[in-house]
């Protein structure tokens, strides 16, 4: 094989590449949908002029299945010379992109029914290559070096892949994912564990993105974990993969983008489907243990998911305070985990969310229901407090009389003034003040 063969592989593939993320082509005009190429070859034609899944399979093993350039050709290879390895992370970069069709995810991977567990070449090819990845980029980060650009580059386009796939046909291709047979025995949960503490390791801004990636495409495989079908393939990641998401949260080295990525898949985890909201109730209370036990202690964990609700990004904000909601609601001590809250800020994270709300969101509601469910009291009790008026009377020249506080205004009060304008709403929590936005409506 010459290196110039291997040149213009690469060139190819990064061209089609670029093209099809700008528009220029459709996935119709690179992968063979009609079976065309499969037609003309019983025909004796050897050119093909659409992709299949095996020519893609073919260039994302190249590494492991194509010999390196001959020695008259890799006698002058420098830093900057195409290996296979190059062209497998363009293969993987071209898949990330193909992969947000689900027509090409179907015909990549075929027709295999959900939860069946088959092998599948085409996602095993991707989950090798993230395998291999992940240990490659293991041993550079414990000899403290950075990451090869060829490794990291087959890191992320692969996870977005499996994120693609996992996400395409109501979650059809997940237990293919997760029981991928790779070429090293490595499971795609746990090089995905791997990558994901990446992040908690203060190994620089490009581990954090890749340990983002790595995060979101566990989401995307967990989402059915609380199904109650045996065995679950979902449900036996959490295993792996729940440990590493706890980690994310709780690290302080972990920065924005991945912390919020680790909180849906966590999220995603534990949300059981409405059609499975009796039976699956036993696996979902499972999970939450585990997310509680994963936490040196339970006041760790409430304070790194309060924390999110003071975030003004709502991606953020929304799985931190539906994870609060569910944990509260379905703790055997909610009473205690309800004061553990409550000492880290909750009750007033809650008022802040009420207060800025504006359109009767959904994430509002479940605010207020908490604060009516688990803090009304504390309100109420707050509320009885006189702060004004004393109502203790004194004696004065044999008549009783009722004194005011000095808390009042040097000079006195002056009700000639225009009134102050009313108080913000502190939000829509039952008995409570009618909030602005409600205010507004009213008038």
């Amino acid at each position: 094989i010459h290196q110039s063969l291997l040149d213009f592989v690469r060139n190819s593939i990064w061209t089609i590449t670029n093209l099809f993320r700008e528009g220029g082509i459709s996935v119709s005009e690179i992968l063979d949908l009609d079976k065309l190429h499969q037609n003309s070859i019983q025909q004796g034609d050897t050119v093909a002029t659409r992709l299949a899944p095996e020519h893609i399979e073919m260039l994302i093993n190249a590494p492991e299945t194509f010999p390196p350039p001959s020695a008259t050709d890799s006698s002058g290879m420098d830093a900057t010379t195409v290996t296979w390895k190059h062209i497998a992370s363009e293969t993987c970069w071209l898949i990330s992109f193909l992969t947000r069709d689900s027509v090409a995810v179907n015909f990549c991977c075929g027709k295999s029914n959900a939860f069946d567990g088959k092998s599948n070449s085409f996602i095993t090819s991707i989950a090798s290559r993230l395998v291999q990845a992940t240990v490659e980029a293991s041993l550079q980060i414990m000899n403290n070096a950075k990451f090869a650009q060829d490794d990291m580059g087959c890191l992320i386009p692969c996870c977005r892949a499996l994120k693609n796939i996992a996400n395409a046909s109501d979650g059809r291709y997940v237990p293919s994912i997760l029981s991928a047979q790779t070429t090293t025995g490595a499971t795609v949960e746990s090089s995905l564990a791997k990558i994901i503490s990446f992040g908690s390791l203060g190994a620089g801004s490009e581990a954090s993105t890749i340990a983002a990636e790595a995060a979101a495409t566990a989401g995307a495989c967990l989402y059915d974990a609380c199904v109650p079908i045996t065995p679950n393939p979902a449900t036996l990641a959490c295993r792996s993969l729940v440990p590493a998401l706890c980690e994310a949260l709780l690290c302080q080295l972990s920065n924005f983008e991945f912390l919020r990525e680790a909180i849906w898949a966590l999220w995603n985890a534990v949300n059981l489907p409405a059609e499975f909201s009796q039976r699956g109730e036993a696996v979902q209370k499972d999970l939450l243990v585990e997310i509680m036990r994963n936490s040196p202690n339970e006041m760790l964990m409430a304070m790194a998911l309060t924390t999110n609700l003071s975030t003004l990004d709502y991606d953020a904000m929304e799985p931190s305070l539906r994870l609060i909601n569910l944990l509260l609601r379905q703790s055997e001590s909610a009473a205690k985990l309800a004061i553990i809250f409550e000492e880290v800020g909750l009750v007033s994270a809650l008022w802040r969310i009420c207060d800025n709300d504006s359109d009767e969101s959904e994430i509002a509601e479940i605010a207020a229901d908490l604060l009516d469910t688990f803090y009304e009291q504390e309100e109420e009790e707050e509320e009885e407090e006189v702060g004004g008026l004393s109502l203790e009377p004194t004696s004065s020249g044999g008549q009783f009389q009722f004194q005011t506080s000095s808390t009042g205004p040097v000079g006195g009060f002056n009700f000639n003034a225009a009134p102050a304008p009313p108080p913000m709403g502190r939000g829509r929590g039952r008995g409570h003040v009618v909030p602005a936005w409600m205010q507004k409506q009213q008038t």
